[in-house]
C-alpha cells in the first residue's frame, strides 16, 4: 500500500529531478507508467496525471481494480477482470484534438506539456503550435496578474510589442487605437480599465487589439490601476528594454550587411519607433526620472508623440535633450528662448541657451547668431560665453565673421572678443590685430564724446597704448590712417617707430607731447649698436633739439642736458657739427668728459679682448703641434685587440692610450673599456 504522498523521479535536460507530492485524489494502491503519463488505481477509480506537471487527465470508474502491469502494453486488473490501457492515437494528439481541447478549457500548462512530448514526426509545426500556445498562456497569466510570469514567456517568445502594449491602458497603448495596419486581432472583451496618474483616473473599454498568429478571443475582465498598475508597467520596462536592445542589434547587423533592403530596414526603424515611444510612456507613468537617459542619446522615439508628453509634463530640459539629439536644433532653441524670456521657473535667464549655442558649432554658425542676439540684448556679459566660452567648438567659429556680427553691438564686445582670441588663443592674424585697434579707437571716441570721467578715459587709452606696444601682427600703415591729425600723439609716435621713422616719432614726443623723459626713453628703447638705423636714435633726438623742423624753437637746455647723459651713445663729431657756435665750452664739460671716458674704456676693453684672442691663438696652435706630433705604427704583426684579426689595410681607430682598433670594432671596445676613441 502507498502512502498519498508519493515521491517520483522525472528527467528534466538529462538531468533526474525529483518531484513531490502528487495530489492523489487518494490514496494509491498501485502506480504504473506508460508514456507520457502516470496510472494510479485509486479505492473507486483509476487516474491518468502527466508526468511532467501532474496534471489530472484522465478519470476511469473501475471496480475492484488491484494490479497494474506495465510493458509494451499497460494491463489494468481486478479478480474477475482484465483491462487493456490504449492511449490516445499520437497522430489524432498530433491533428490538434486532444490540445485544443485543453486549449479551450484554457489549460495551458497541460497543453504546453502535452505538445512538448509529442515527436515532431507526429506534428511538423510543433515549434510554431508551441509558442501559439504559451502566447496564451502569457495572456492568461497577465489576465490574473502575474505580470512578471507573462512577462518574461513574453520576452521568451520575443513576441510582438504591439500585442503586449496593447494590454495596458490608453495613456501606453493609445497609438495602437488609430493602427489600422494592425490587422490580425485579438478580443479583450469585458470591463472598463482605470488609469491612475497623478490623481487623475481616467476609465475606457478595451477594444480589440493584436496578438501575433492567434484568432482566439480572450476575455480581459481585469483592471490595471494601483500598485498592479505600477507592477504591471514595471514588468512592460523589462519587455520593452529586452526588445530595444535586439531590435538595435538587428539594425546595426542590417545595416553592415550589404544585401539588406531598404524595406527590411524601414520595417525595424518602424518597430524600434514603437518600442521606444512605447518605453517612453511607460517611464513617465511609472519613474520619469529615468525619460532622460532615454531622451539624450541616440533614439528613434515618435517626434511628434515625444513632443506632446513631455510638453504636457513639463519636462522641458528632456526635450531640449531630445530635440538636440534629432537635430532639431531651432526647435530646441526656440523652447529655449521662450522659457528664458519667463519671469519665472528653472530655465529662466540666457544660461541654458548660452550652454546649448556653445555646442552647436561652425556648421550651425547662423543659427547661433541668429539665437545670440536676444542673450546679448539681455546679459552682453554673460553671453559672450557663446564666443569665448571654454568648449572646443566655440574655437571653431569663423572669427572674422564673429566680429562683423559683434560690431553691431558696441566696440566692448568686439575688444573682449578679440583680446580673447589673441591673449588666450593665440590668433596671429593681422586684420584681427588691426581690427582690435579699431575697436580700442572707437571706444576712445565714443568715450570723448559722451563726456565720460578723465579716469575711465584714461584707463581706455592706456589698453590702447599697450596693445600697440606689445602686439607686433598689426600693420602700421593702415593704422594711422585712422588717427586724427590733431589727436593721439602718443599713439602715432607708436605706430611711426614701427615703421621706422624715429625723427617723426621723436618729434612728435618733443614738439607736441613735451615731454623730454618719453623722448629720452624712447631712444634707450630703441637703441642698438648692431642697427645702423637704431644706433643713430640718439643722434636723431639731438637734431630734433637743434634743428626743428615747421618754425619750431631750437632747444639749447635738453640738447645740453641729452648729451651730458647719454653722450657715449652719440658721434660726438656729428653732435659738435649742430651745435650752436654760441654754446661755450663749460656746457660740454659732462659730454666731452664722458665721451672721453668712455672712448677710453672702449679702447681698453679692445685691448684686452684682442689679448684673449692671441692667447687662445696660441693654446690652438700648441694643441694642433701636439696632436700632428703622434703616430702609431701598423705592420703585419699589429693585431686588433677586440675581434683578434690584423689591422693590415683596414681603416682603424686609435685610442687616447694607443689602442689600435678596426673602426667597426671601435664601439664594443669603447664599451667594454668605458673610453672613447
Amino acid at each position: 500500500m502507498f502512502n498519498e504522498d508519493v515521491s517520483i523521479f522525472v528527467e528534466t535536460d538529462g538531468k533526474p529531478t525529483r518531484e513531490t507530492g502528487i495530489d492523489w485524489s487518494g490514496a494509491p494502491e498501485e502506480i504504473g507508467y506508460s508514456y507520457p503519463y502516470l496510472i494510479a488505481i485509486l479505492p473507486k477509480h483509476v487516474e491518468v496525471r502527466n508526468i511532467l506537471t501532474q496534471t489530472l487527465v484522465q478519470t476511469i470508474e473501475l471496480l475492484h481494480a488491484r494490479f497494474i502491469n506495465a510493458g509494451k502494453y499497460l494491463y489494468i486488473a481486478s479478480h474477475s477482470t482484465v483491462w487493456r490501457f490504449i492511449p490516445y492515437n499520437f497522430e489524432k494528439q498530433a491533428r490538434n484534438e486532444p490540445i485544443d481541447q485543453l486549449v479551450e478549457q484554457m489549460e495551458y500548462v497541460e497543453a504546453i506539456s502535452l505538445t512538448m512530448q509529442i515527436d515532431t514526426i507526429y506534428l511538423q509545426d510543433k515549434e510554431a503550435k508551441l509558442k501559439y500556445i504559451r502566447n496564451l498562456h502569457g495572456h492568461n497569466l497577465f489576465r490574473q496578474h502575474k505580470f512578471e510570469e507573462a512577462i518574461s514567456i513574453f520576452i521568451d517568445l520575443e513576441a510582438d510589442p504591439k500585442e503586449i502594449v496593447a494590454l495596458y491602458p490608453p495613456a501606453i497603448s493609445a497609438s495602437l487605437r488609430s493602427d489600422s495596419s494592425h490587422n490580425k486581432k485579438l478580443h479583450l472583451n469585458g470591463s472598463a480599465n482605470k488609469l491612475t496618474t497623478d490623481g487623475v483616473s481616467e476609465e475606457h473599454d478595451q477594444e480589440t487589439e493584436t496578438v501575433s498568429d492567434s484568432e482566439t478571443i480572450i476575455k480581459n475582465d481585469s483592471k490595471l490601476e494601483g500598485k498592479d498598475l505600477e507592477e504591471a508597467i514595471k514588468q512592460l520596462i523589462r519587455f520593452l528594454t529586452d526588445r530595444r536592445a535586439k531590435v538595435h542589434k538587428l539594425l546595426l547587423q542590417r545595416q553592415l550587411s550589404k544585401s539588406t533592403t531598404k524595406e527590411n530596414e524601414d520595417h525595424l526603424i518602424e518597430l524600434a519607433e514603437f518600442v521606444e515611444t512605447s518605453l517612453l510612456k511607460a517611464y513617465m507613468n511609472s519613474n520619469d526620472s529615468l525619460v532622460g537617459s532615454l531622451v539624450r542619446v541616440k533614439n528613434f522615439c515618435n517626434v511628434e508623440e515625444t513632443e506632446k508628453l513631455l510638453s504636457e509634463r513639463k519636462k522641458y530640459r528632456e526635450l531640449v535633450e531630445f530635440y538636440h539629439e534629432k537635430g532639431l536644433y531651432r526647435k530646441s532653441l526656440e523652447l529655449l528662448k521662450r522659457l528664458g524670456e519667463s519671469t519665472e521657473g528653472p530655465m529662466n535667464g540666457t544660461f541654458q541657451t548660452i550652454q546649448y549655442l556653445q555646442k552647436l558649432g561652425s556648421d550651425h554658425f547662423d543659427l547661433i547668431l541668429e539665437f545670440a542676439t536676444w542673450v546679448l540684448k539681455a546679459d552682453p556679459v554673460d553671453g559672450m560665453e557663446i564666443f569665448i566660452g571654454d568648449h572646443p567648438k566655440v574655437e571653431t567659429l569663423p572669427r572674422s565673421k564673429v566680429l562683423d556680427y559683434l560690431e553691431k553691438f558696441s566696440p566692448d564686445l568686439c575688444i573682449t572678443y578679440i583680446g580673447h582670441i589673441i591673449h588666450e588663443l593665440g590668433d596671429k592674424h593681422p586684420d584681427h590685430h588691426n581690427r582690435l585697434i579699431y575697436a580700442y579707437l572707437k571706444k576712445l571716441q565714443d568715450l570723448k564724446q559722451e563726456g565720460a570721467e578723465p579716469v575711465i578715459v584714461e584707463e581706455a587709452n592706456k589698453n590702447f597704448l599697450q596693445f600697440l606696444e606689445e602686439s607686433s601682427y598689426y600693420i602700421a600703415e593702415k593704422i594711422l590712417g585712422h588717427l586724427p591729425m590733431d589727436d593721439y600723439y602718443e599713439a602715432r609716435a607708436i605706430l611711426l617707430s614701427r615703421l621706422g621713422q624715429h625723427d617723426q616719432a621723436l618729434n612728435i614726443y618733443v614738439h607736441k607731447l613735451k615731454d623730454e623723459q618719453l623722448a629720452e626713453e624712447y631712444c634707450l628703447k630703441i637703441y642698438n649698436e648692431a642697427d645702423e638705423k637704431a644706433k643713430n636714435v640718439f643722434l636723431s633726438l639731438l637734431r630734433v633739439y637743434l634743428r626743428p623742423k615747421s618754425g619750431e624753437p631750437v632747444m639749447i637746455e635738453p640738447a645740453i642736458r641729452l648729451l651730458s647723459r647719454h653722450g657715449a651713445h652719440v658721434d660726438a663729431s656729428k653732435a659738435l657739427d649742430m651745435l650752436p657756435p654760441s654754446i661755450e665750452v663749460a656746457q660740454l664739460y659732462k659730454f666731452v668728459e664722458k665721451y672721453i671716458r668712455e672712448s677710453n674704456r672702449n679702447r681698453c676693453i679692445n685691448i684686452i679682448v684682442k689679448n684673449l684672442l692671441k692667447a687662445d691663438q696660441y693654446q690652438v696652435q700648441e694643441q694642433l703641434l701636439f696632436y700632428r706630433s703622434r703616430r702609431v705604427k701598423i705592420d703585419d704583426d699589429r693585431m686588433c685587440p677586440q675581434c683578434t684579426r690584423r689591422i693590415a689595410h683596414s681603416v682603424f681607430a686609435v685610442f687616447p692610450n694607443g689602442v689600435v682598433v678596426h673602426y667597426h670594432c671601435k664601439d664594443k671596445y669603447s664599451q667594454a673599456h668605458d673610453t672613447a676613441a
